[in-house]
């Protein structure tokens, strides 16, 4: 095998890695969860120098991610539809500018079609759903906070060393919040999802169709059934928090 074929045997490895982040249902993460598996052999077969089995390549031909449901791959990626705008002068971040771009859209299109005016839920549901609302608006508080205050920082001219690391440092434990709330906002939406699979009338209103009433701006979900939102809403949860990706920071 040449370099180029090692690097798309890694290229592939990652891909499936992020799938197996995306996939809804215990099903897929088992086929894609054995895929990985089988990659790994493959990948260390070939770190060792050992030759690598005709017959485990043939994997390379025919990944799960062709198989997913609509539910997950074949959709359009909120990275593809989101725009990314500089939030904080002077850093030229962006994975922090895109977090930001995620949350913005989040607030504008998702939670109006999540509010309680709109998505019917029972008793239980529909406090589970006000406490993750509730929750991200106070994360939201406190990225906005860090981002004024570093940008308060530049517009001063202040040459405080100390405290442009400490803002910096902030960063990290900003972002492991905001993490820590969307791994629970996506527990919710995971339960949502896996009572539509199962045939479950949890969301009451699952299809009628969202007009958001109160905003004059286009909201991108208007148009769309209630259970069509729930998947997208898990859909752009995991792929928040794949972009927050605190190992990176």
């Amino acid at each position: 095998m040449n370099q180029e074929d090692i690097q798309k045997i890694n290229d592939l490895r990652e891909k499936m890695t992020r799938t197996y982040r995306l996939a809804v249902s215990e099903e897929q993460r088992k086929r894609i969860g054995k895929y990985i598996k089988d990659l790994d052999i493959i990948i260390g077969d070939i770190k060792a120098g050992r030759p690598v089995d005709p017959v485990k390549l043939r994997i390379l031909d025919d990944t799960p991610s062709q198989k997913l449901s609509k539910n997950t791959d074949d959709r359009l990626s909120f990275s593809d539809i989101i725009e990314v705008e500089t939030v904080i002068a002077s850093e030229h971040d962006y994975d922090f500018d895109q977090i930001y771009a995620f949350l913005t859209f989040f607030e504008n299109h998702l939670s109006p079609a999540l509010s309680a005016s709109y998505l019917k839920l029972d008793f239980a549901l529909a406090k589970k759903r006000d406490e993750c609302l509730m929750n991200y608006e106070s994360v939201k508080r406190i990225v906005d906070q860090y981002v004024s205050d570093f940008n308060q920082y530049y517009s001063s001219h202040n040459d405080n060393t100390s405290m442009r690391e400490r803002l910096r440092t902030d960063r990290r434990s900003v972002l492991v919040k905001l993490n820590d709330t969307f791994v629970s906002i996506r527990k919710f939406f995971v339960f949502l999802v896996n009572d539509l699979d199962d045939g479950r009338n949890s969301i009451l209103n699952k299809d009628s169709v969202f007009r958001d009433k109160f905003s004059t701006a286009s909201n991108y979900f208007n148009g769309k059934t209630y259970e069509d939102i729930v998947r997208l809403a898990l859909q752009f949860v995991n792929e928040m928090i794949d972009v927050i990706d605190i190992p990176r920071f």
